[in-house]
């Protein structure tokens, strides 16, 4: 495993300055400025001490936590920082600050210095309402506590610097380190850290404003949300009236979202505020909601004129869509919506066992499997892929492929969507090269073949993507591969996403399918790309998915005996496993397991499975594909099940191998079943209805014990989904 050096933290403080002071010196405010040149004065010691003061996640600091090995002089450090006010004691004036950040001891010890002692089982928020209520800032000045606590000073320069280097508010250091330890992958080749995220110093304070804002009402208590967003409201909308610098594509982002989250917030109880806002945005949702409002209250005239123009010369294919529609139904007497009539069209059923219900989609490959169809669910990235592989070189040279840090994952044409005006030679010329399925093809093998594993920032790689491309290449017109990497290029905000579920290859010809659950809705995203592949004359279907239960469907059920409580930390010792199909039983599967490890003797008294038994035993790794091979296409069935499931997964993880399968759990099919009784514990209910339980926690007995409580489960089961829809247990 990857070690970090002492003091990596001042490393990776001084290469985030370093991008600060090349790229982001015209956008910093007096405040920053000073900051950084407070910085660059302190000496190694004392800035490694600010380094640790501004990674921790609070403001308020517990002084005997700030004592480091590798800083001599911790106290003398903090006094340097206190001497610069870049940190200070906490005082009279900080109290409705620092409360909510104090520990819930501090607090209650704080209430019992006053004779206000709670109970120890009182929650925190109790406490500190006890506190305001009792209690005043002068409890801060207090000596013996004041001098247990440090406080940032300089929090609002530090937030602006991260929001410069990251982006957003999220962004802290603890990300250079994630990148040292392998943890997290960037795109360190492909950065330039010459460029800043804003044009100017105006455009990043307002877009930091604007974030700090969006922030503020997703952290507002529900009851107190409509109240944050008129304060919000009342100090934000006279700026968002007033021009504003030109935005980059990042600023205009925040701007449009803090307008659509305060829309929402107010439209309910404040309607009026809420269009006022959505006047301020062009983004898509806004224009369309502000539309609808207007045609609401009744201004036909002017909404008719708004959806012309929107038709006439379409900011978005979003916007164009929704124009059309509403154009139609509302003026045109069009009695159904586009949606309708996609779904009208295109639909089909199919029928898939409802132990598919949090994994519908490979219910439906697997309904086509069995027909000798080939199915992949593909969704987004065989789309994604086909665009990132063909346009690599595009989208990772020349300015086009800029990103501003190696945090930032996709290249920058694409963020700001400027990819086609940015390259649209480039783009055409690689089209014209790449004229025929065949030529296609073969580019598209070398592409892969020399950057496979490489982060694009664009799709994310699988063992499968070339037999993906090669499929819908092969049985796909050249011309319409062509039509849709060109509409990528010009509009990638539009058709980066809402892709269909699956690709399938039937008789020579491919199709690609949106697969909706009973109760799921398609989304206008989805619709866009469709009329997109539509569009480019390919077979686009919407698939229905009707639940069922197949009594051939197959079932096992597993018991595990370990050497512990946990997955992750502990072992299988020996699993047992029962088949069932159409209510009986057809196989048998045993096996002890040597752990690798010793057996606790509490659990040899409990298993009776001792360290001798499986000394000779094969280990997990031996008979995993065994163990396979007995689940292959079934529901894993167990007695808790997320307990003998988490060992298997544990297992298979060791194993490096992507494990995953439908799962029934028989205490909550039971608890369904017979409700009301006094025990869902295996021997008790084996006791309540007459099943044979002998060698109790010996995986193979327990597992024919819990076979015959599943039974009795699928009864009840097959009965309630003949009577409506089921309720199932299945996950």
């Amino acid at each position: 495993m990857k070690t970090l050096p002492e003091k990596y933290y001042l490393t990776h403080f001084e290469e985030f300055l370093a991008y600060i002071e090349q790229a982001c010196s015209h956008l910093l405010g007096d405040a920053e400025q000073r900051f950084v040149q407070q910085v660059q004065g302190l000496c190694e010691d004392t800035r490694c001490m600010l380094v640790r003061t501004a990674t921790r996640k609070h403001p308020l600091i517990k002084a005997d936590t700030l004592q480091y090995d590798e800083i001599p002089d911790c106290p003398g450090a903090l006094t340097q920082l206190c001497d610069l006010g870049l940190i200070r004691r906490p005082d009279a004036r900080d109290w409705p600050t620092i409360l909510p950040l104090l520990g819930k001891d501090d607090v209650a010890e704080m209430l019992a210095r006053h004779q206000l002692e709670l109970p120890r089982s009182a929650r925190k928020d109790t406490l500190i309402s006890t506190a305001i209520a009792h209690l005043d800032g002068k409890v801060v000045d207090q000596a013996p506590w004041q001098q247990r606590y440090w406080l940032r000073s300089y929090d609002s320069s530090w937030r602006f610097l991260l929001f410069l280097y990251f982006g957003d508010l999220r962004g802290t250091l603890n990300k250079f380190s994630m990148r040292d330890l392998g943890v997290m992958r960037t795109a360190d080749n492909q950065t330039t850290h010459t460029s800043a995220r804003f044009s100017n110093a105006e455009e990043a304070r307002l877009a930091f404003e604007w974030s700090l804002a969006r922030q503020q009402l997703k952290e507002a208590e529900r009851e107190d949300r409509v109240n944050t967003a008129l304060t919000l409201f009342d100090s934000l909308h006279s700026r968002l009236d007033t021009p504003a610098p030109p935005l980059g594509e990042r600023a205009q982002h925040i701007r449009d979202r803090l307008i659509l989250q305060l829309a929402a917030t107010l439209n309910p109880d404040h309607p009026e505020r809420a269009q006022r806002l959505w006047s301020f945005s062009q983004h898509p949702d806004a224009q369309e909601k502000l539309i609808r409002a207007h045609y609401k209250d009744g201004h036909r005239d002017d909404v008719e004129q708004a959806l012309q123009r929107i038709i006439d010369d379409p900011p978005s294919e979003h916007l164009l869509l929704f124009a059309e529609d509403f154009m139609a139904r509302k003026f045109h007497g069009k009695r159904t919506s586009t949606l309708t009539d996609m779904l009208r069209q295109h639909s089909q059923s199919v029928a898939v066992d409802e132990m598919y219900r949090n994994r519908v989609e490979q219910g439906v490959i697997k309904h086509y499997r069995q027909q000798g169809k080939t199915a992949w669910h593909t969704e987004n990235n065989v789309w994604l892929a086909l665009f990132g592989v063909v346009f690599w070189d595009e989208l990772h040279t020349g300015s086009q492929a800029s990103r501003v840090t190696e945090f930032d994952w996709r290249p920058r044409a694409l963020v700001e969507n400027t990819f086609y005006a940015q390259a649209s030679e480039a783009i055409e010329q690689r089209l014209a090269s790449l004229d025929t399925q065949a030529a296609l093809s073969r580019y598209v093998q070398q592409q892969v073949t020399r950057h496979y594993g490489t982060p694009s920032g664009v799709f994310r790689w699988h063992s499968d993507i070339l037999q993906w491309l090669h499929s819908g290449i092969a049985h796909i017109d050249i011309r319409s591969l062509h039509h849709i990497l060109r509409a990528m290029s010009q509009d990638y905000h539009s058709y980066s996403d809402g892709f269909p579920d699956l690709m399938v290859v039937d008789n020579g010809q491919v199709r690609f399918e949106e697969v909706k659950a009973p109760g799921d809705q398609l989304r206008k995203n989805q619709l866009i790309s469709i009329r997109l592949l539509q569009n480019a004359a390919i077979d686009v279907r919407i698939t229905r998915v009707e639940w069922t239960l197949d009594p051939l469907q197959p079932y096992v059920i597993v018991d595990v005996e370990t050497t512990g409580g946990k997955g992750d930390n502990h072992r299988i010792t020996e699993i047992g496993m029962v088949k069932v199909i159409d209510g009986e039983v057809v196989d048998k599967w045993h096996s002890l397991i040597n752990p690798q490890r010793n057996i606790p003797p509490f659990i040899t008294r409990l298993t009776g499975i001792s360290q001798e038994m499986v000394a000779d035993a094969p280990t997990f790794a031996e008979v995993a594909d065994d163990v396979l091979d007995f689940l292959d296409g079934a529901v894993f069935v167990a007695h808790n099940v997320s307990f003998d499931y988490g060992f298997f997964r544990a297992e298979f993880n060791r194993l490096a191998r992507n494990w995953y399968m439908p799962r029934l759990c028989t205490v909550q099919g039971m608890r369904k079943a017979e409700p009301g009784l006094s025990s869902y514990a295996l021997k008790n209910l084996c006791a309540h209805f007459d099943i044979p339980l002998t060698d109790h926690h010996r995986a193979l007995a327990d597992a024919q014990a819990t076979a015959s409580l599943f039974q009795h489960i699928q009864a009840h089961r097959l009965a309630t989904h003949q009577r409506g829809p089921s309720d199932t247990s299945v996950s």
